[in-house]
């Protein structure tokens, strides 16, 4: 699955699932953009990541994954 993920100074600030299908006419869809200081990468991820207990979970996983990602 890939999502984008915001980070401002090496933490994740949130993320959103990317869909692979286009919208149907007439539907909408949003997304996120980085704030002033923030930016937004994207990455592969296994499908199951976010079946965590608890959203701070989620973040410190997102944020382990950047790490890999970096070095």
């Amino acid at each position: 699955m890939k999502v984008r993920i915001v980070t401002q100074a090496n933490k994740v600030v949130g993320y959103q699932r990317l869909e692979n299908n286009s919208p149907a006419p007439g539907e909408f869809r949003g997304g996120l953009i980085a704030g002033p200081g923030q930016q937004i990468l994207e990455a592969d991820l296994p499908e199951d990541f976010d079946l965590v207990a608890n959203p701070e979970d989620i973040h410190k996983k997102l944020a382990a994954h950047l790490h890999k990602k970096a070095a």
